[in-house]
């Protein structure tokens, strides 16, 4: 391959000696000596003049310095192009890095579910009375986002959406019942209970769990919404079920709540199954923004619940058995 490109550059050479159309002069072959060529001190010396009187038997000798030469040449040009090249893509790069915006992580959040749940719950409360629908809307909201808790969280909303289900069907078949206290004191007073015993398909006993469900979690999401929180989120569960549930639990439901809240994963996986993200793209922004949610979740639920559980006191339907 060399060869090849030496005998190329050879012709080109002899080619351009010839140009100038002559045929009566021979031709002069020019160029310069390669390092290979160059002599190694730089006074003449008899070699020297022998190498000159070569060279004028031998005109190629000549002809390979020039070749050699020409190719240096050649390949200074080159490495400068591809230099300047390079500097021109490091230009442009800086240019349209710089016009385009990347998007951030905060964009990446869908934390659509929970954003549901805040918004409709905040419009539970009017005037100091709990709208049915507008609770039964809220609840349906939430089961959605109980349910994208995990397998942890599967009892829990497993029981949360019987009991929607059970006080809508009451709901819908209901009149009158437009605020939770007169839901209560209609059902109540068509005789659907003894006392305060309530009748398990009624409208009040599915709220009645519906609430507590929601008492327990609040407690729960209070933990989750504490950002770099070492404790891990099945302490603050287990806990919170011994406060809201465990008292109305019999003893079958009492080894079988604390087992699956035993399965809880770490507060990181909980906040990116929240927040609509991989675990990976979980960064102190998105974390940072869930938790402002959670806890804006909780300052919702903590007065609606009193509300709540004051209705059912002020009607005698506080139901206290185990289950």
């Amino acid at each position: 391959m060399r060869r090849g490109v030496m005998r190329v550059v050879a012709l080109l050479i002899i080619q351009h000696a010839f140009a100038d159309g002559s045929s009566t002069h021979r031709p002069r072959f020019t160029g310069g000596y390669s390092l290979i060529d160059r002599p190694r001190r730089p006074h003449r010396t008899h070699d020297d003049g022998i190498s000159k009187k070569i060279a004028r038997r031998n005109p190629f000798m000549n002809l390979r310095g020039g070749a050699v030469t020409t190719l240096d040449k050649v390949g200074s040009r080159i490495q400068s192009d591809v230099t300047a090249i390079q500097i021109t893509i490091v230009e442009e790069w800086g240019k349209i890095s710089s016009a385009v915006r990347l998007p951030s992580r905060r964009r990446r959040l869908h934390a659509d579910k929970l954003d549901d749940v805040c918004t409709n719950f905040s419009a539970v409360m009017t005037g100091g009375e709990i709208d049915t629908a507008q609770l039964i809307k809220a609840c349906r909201a939430h089961l959605s986002l109980v349910k994208s808790g995990g397998r942890a969280l599967g009892l829990v909303a497993k029981d949360l959406e019987c009991n929607v289900n059970k006080a809508e069907h009451v709901f819908k078949q209901s009149r009158g019942g437009g605020t939770l206290s007169s839901l209560l004191r209609n059902e109540r007073d068509a005789g659907a209970h003894n006392g305060s015993e309530l009748h398990e398909d009624s409208a009040a006993m599915g709220l009645l769990w519906i609430r507590r469900s929601l008492a327990f979690q609040c407690d729960l999401y209070s933990e989750i919404a504490q950002p770099g929180s070492s404790q891990p989120p099945k302490h603050a569960a287990c806990r919170s079920y011994v406060k809201h549930l465990a008292p109305f639990h019999g003893w079958m439901l009492q080894k079988v709540f604390p087992a699956s809240l035993a399965q809880m994963s770490s507060r990181e996986s909980m906040v990116s199954k929240f927040a609509g993200v991989a675990l990976d793209d979980l960064d102190s922004e998105v974390d940072r923004e869930v938790s402002r949610k959670l806890k804006s979740l909780v300052s919702i639920w903590r007065p609606l619940i009193d509300v709540w559980e004051s209705d059912f006191e002020r009607l005698g339907l506080e139901d206290v058995r185990r289950v």
